[in-house]
């Protein structure tokens, strides 16, 4: 199997701090040691890296891209291993969430911003999962390997793994409950923020409509289930 697969996204080329963010912090000693969010996704990117070659997991997505039924099978493929790859990335940046910062990792320097509007709290798993969003609808929108109703198709899985992220540090539920958090007035308010000014975190504006609705437009509405996709599983058997 190829050893390098994919390169990482590397957390500076998505997210610019003027703060130290961190992801954990432990006493030990009487000393408290701090472990910063680049130092923890770098932890997991090599944990990720050997579960990947050792479950062998690229012919597991391989089996999931051919069963999508994309017409361009290479492209499906590599945008199947680029999602799950990169989900290492985004999953815990929404830690950047400044309650976080100071009521979890304890956080008092003073360069850290205010609240953001609509996230209430110290929770940070959604505001990873919206970030995860925005980069890869983005991204979409260029690739021209894939038809309109590929794209769509693709949006929805998309919102899958955003999902998944949402949820990990919790069981999965259910789609649904994704969906009408991201719908709730709260997180409508706190996605028109990240659209509406200039630092990070920051989303691009035409994608705020595509995260209102793609779940309800593309999926839930039409209660359409693309029987042949269990990313959920992969993930539950594999991670």
């Amino acid at each position: 199997m190829e050893k390098n697969i994919l390169p990482f996204i590397e957390l500076e080329d998505i997210a610019s701090f003027n703060y130290p963010v961190y992801a954990h912090m432990k006493e030990k000693d009487g000393i408290t040691i701090y472990e910063t969010l680049e130092e923890h996704t770098n932890r997991c990117k090599y944990y990720f890296k050997r579960i990947f070659y050792q479950k062998e997991l690229d012919c597991v997505v391989r089996r999931f891209s051919e069963a999508l039924e994309f017409k361009n099978k290479k492209a499906v493929y590599r945008w199947m291993i680029k999602l799950l790859w990169q989900m290492i990335i985004f999953h815990d940046i929404g830690k950047c969430n400044p309650n976080f910062q100071r009521k979890k990792m304890k956080n008092n320097d003073d360069s850290i911003p205010e609240s953001l509007k609509g996230l209430s709290g110290t929770e940070h798993s959604f505001l990873s999962s919206i970030l995860y969003l925005d980069y890869f609808f983005d991204l979409l929108e260029k690739e021209e390997a894939f038809e309109k109703k590929e794209k769509k198709k693709m949006m929805v899985i998309i919102w899958e793994h955003a999902y998944i992220i949402s949820r990990h540090h919790s069981d999965l539920e259910s789609l649904n409950s994704y969906a009408e958090c991201t719908d709730s007035p709260e997180k409508r308010e706190l996605i028109h923020f990240l659209s509406d000014q200039n630092k990070f975190p920051k989303i691009q504006k035409q994608n705020e409509k595509n995260i209102f609705n793609v779940f309800k437009k593309h999926y839930s509405a039409k209660k359409r289930t693309y029987k042949n996709i269990f990313i959920t599983d992969l993930h539950i058997h594999y991670l």
